[in-house]
């Protein structure tokens, strides 16, 4: 990935002001000292002691004179602790500018933090806002439903919605790591992981399928409640009918991804793919070998792609019918076809690639990270979860 600009926040800890004079503290720090404001946010910890020497009990007030405070300005204490995540993007806010203020107040005491923010110009012709996932779980795939409603899912039962550029949290009821979700066309929720946990939203809540299996599901594709497809890691293609779960075919390999384009179904795993047509499965054939773990439609046609199996990097395959292959120097980890556009996005762990049109070349582009997975909700729009707790989106 070439190496970008960046503007740079230093957080300084300030003497405390204000409060009484009794044995209550209220400590305010940053886990980073330098940071930047468009790709990265400061995690603050906050620690409060009573004055008979318990843990502190209530909620912090926190204060900005700009940017934000991830889910609002106050923070509830736990065992006296309270974390709070600070967003402040010059790009958004030109006041994200020079020496900033961070206050704190709780029970009568007062604590402050300075900011110094360092605006730089905006990366490449694609701009990118880095937004708090609100988890620190690994996030391990995403999904966007209708009317541009996308979940992404992760690791002990993490769960995020994305509405505009703020997330929130999906509750799941599982602790289990969830590894693929789906949208019905009605766009209820569906959602799969380790060890048979499988989830159908219904009325908007997230209510658990009981499958008595152990294998782990790692791929979904539900066009209704009552029409979902399941891939799992010892290859078995499972069918729900709203009721029953049953098998339905096997892939022979670990399936790692699911799609639908027209009336066909795809299932990719490594080196292998199987297309349900009218209603019955069946092996198809591949240009190259490749672990396909990415799968998604267009109106160009399937694509299919990942790492190649016999030789370095990844490739990119636009079929079915006449495949056409697009050669990538990185393993990807997840492509996104932009709704109503010839413009399509692949990354890696570590990068970001585009394309406009399907006669070019993938080109890599400034991007401040990679990640595991990516959407697109609509012309203009692109999400990428990377490290945990930390999401870019472009605008």
């Amino acid at each position: 990935m070439r190496t970008i600009g960046m503007s740079i926040l230093t957080v300084m800890a300030m003497t405390g002001c204000g409060g009484p004079t009794g044995t209550a503290t209220l400590s305010f720090a940053s886990d980073v000292s330098v940071f930047d404001g468009r790709t990265e946010h400061a995690v603050l910890t906050l620690r409060a002691v009573a004055a008979n020497g318990q843990p502190g009990t209530g909620v912090v007030t926190l204060v900005a004179t700009v940017g934000s405070f991830v889910g609002g300005p106050q923070a509830t204490l736990v065992d006296g602790l309270a974390t709070a995540t600070y967003v402040c993007n010059p790009v958004e806010d030109p006041a994200c500018n020079g020496q900033l203020q961070l206050g704190a107040s709780w029970g009568g005491l007062n604590e402050r933090l300075g900011v110094r923010v360092t605006p730089s110009e905006v990366v490449g012709q694609v701009r990118w806002k880095a937004v708090p996932t609100l988890t620190l779980s690994e996030l391990n795939a995403m999904a966007v439903g209708a009317g541009g409603r996308l979940w992404a899912v992760g690791n002990s039962g993490a769960a995020v919605a994305l509405s505009g550029s703020l997330w929130s949290q999906v509750l799941t009821g599982t602790f289990a790591d969830l590894l693929a979700v789906s949208f019905t066309s009605a766009g209820e929720g569906v959602i799969v992981g380790r060890q048979g946990t499988f989830l159908i939203e219904r009325a908007g809540v997230l209510e658990p399928v009981e499958t008595h299996l152990e294998v782990d599901f790692t791929a979904v594709l539900a066009s209704s409640v009552t029409d979902v497809v399941i891939g799992a890691r010892d290859g078995t293609l499972y069918q729900f009918d709203g009721a029953t779960l049953t098998k339905a075919s096997s892939l022979g390999v670990s399936v790692v991804s699911l799609t639908a384009n027209g009336a066909r179904v795809w299932a990719g795993g490594e080196g292998a793919l199987a297309v349900r047509d009218s209603g019955t499965w069946g092996a198809a054939t591949l240009p190259v070998e490749t672990r396909l773990n990415i799968a998604a439609s267009s109106p160009e046609g399937l694509w299919l792609g990942g790492p190649r199996l016999t030789a370095s990097g990844s490739v990119l395959m636009l079929g079915p019918s006449d495949w056409r292959t697009f050669d990538l120097a990185e393993p990807m980890t997840g492509l996104a076809v932009v709704p109503d556009s010839s413009e399509r996005f692949v990354i890696s762990l570590g990068s970001v690639w585009r394309q406009v049109g399907v006669g070019t070349p993938f080109a890599q582009i400034d991007a401040p990270m990679g990640g595991n997975a990516v959407a697109s909700r609509g012309v203009g729009d692109l999400v990428v979860v990377g490290p945990p707790g930390l999401s870019i989106i472009r605008y």
